[in-house]
């Protein structure tokens, strides 16, 4: 979890719900250069399409994110395999737009954990086992 100070509820809230004792907490990020600094060590930054993930992109650290709305080929770096994705390729998506036009919001209601892990899964392979 990369977190800052001000969203520590959320982090206690969350850290609740986990269910195993393999929980990688890094300590709060207060600024942009320490969020740079921090996602410039890690093996792989995991997320949402975000500026925390294009801020690992921008130190060399592989990304997989979960893409709802956005485009994932405008937002990754073209050709590099270490940036990966997943969505649920819907009809729909990308809409480009931060609301629902069709207000079901499918793209992130049908999208499962299984999905995301699955794929993750697969571009882990990709990427580190060549």
């Amino acid at each position: 979890f990369i977190w800052t100070p001000d969203k520590k509820g959320m982090l206690d809230l969350a850290l609740a719900a986990v269910k195993t004792e393999k929980v990688s907490l890094a300590p709060p990020t207060e600024t942009l250069h320490h969020l740079g600094a921090l996602l410039g060590l890690v093996d792989l930054f995991f997320g949402v399409d975000s500026g925390p993930r294009h801020i690992a992109i921008s130190q060399g650290t592989p990304t997989f994110a979960i893409f709802t709305h956005a485009p994932p080929a405008g937002w990754t770096p073209p050709g590099d395999p270490r940036h990966g994705h997943v969505s649920k390729g819907l009809p729909c998506q990308p809409c480009g737009k931060p609301r629902c036009p069709l207000g079901t919001y499918e793209c992130l209601k049908t999208l499962s954990v299984e999905e995301v892990y699955g794929s993750l899964r697969e571009f882990i392979k990709r990427v580190w086992e060549r």
